[in-house]
């Protein structure tokens, strides 16, 4: 997927699942950051080590426990959010959510790519295909792209209300 696509699909997802804005636009921020690993460090194979799932998701569950054992829990999807406007700065708990998030993002660009290409799973020199929906930059791309965000982003407007 081109990187305004892996950012639009990212944002309506993690909004429709949390009704949280914030969150939002740091895990669509956070989308593009495999690819941008890539082109930073150009001997990294594509989709290989970026591409891997256990890169971002053990550094997502030490955010997570951060985050948890400064609010106690976490079953707000706003807490951190109230909790910083109301005065309440803690920078773990800012940096827990910005990280959280963003990883979140880069996570969820792994299975985006899947349905355009082949990803890593059980190693990160594998070479998986789920399925091939579209080529990247493709007219199809840009239809499943604003399929998606009209469909999620509708669900999820209705389900915030």
């Amino acid at each position: 997927m081109k990187w305004k696509s892996h950012q639009a699909v990212t944002a309506a997802t993690v909004y429709a699942a949390t009704g949280d804005v914030l969150a939002a636009i740091l895990a669509m921020q956070g989308s593009i950051w495999p690819d941008a690993v890539e082109m930073k460090l150009p001997f990294l194979r594509h989709r290989a080590l970026s591409h891997w799932w256990p890169v971002y998701v053990l550094p997502m569950a030490f955010f997570y426990v951060l985050v948890i054992a400064k609010l106690g829990f976490f079953p707000d999807p706003w807490m951190a959010t109230k909790f910083i406007l109301s005065g309440g700065f803690s920078f773990p708990l800012v940096l827990g959510e910005l990280l959280f998030w963003s990883l979140l993002g880069a996570l969820l660009h792994i299975p985006e790519d899947a349905l355009c290409g082949y990803i890593p799973i059980t190693r990160p020199d594998q070479r998986w295909k789920c399925c091939h929906l579209f080529y990247v930059g493709s007219p199809r791309e840009t239809t499943f792209v604003m399929a998606y965000v009209v469909l999620v982003l509708t669900g999820g407007l209705f389900a915030h209300l």
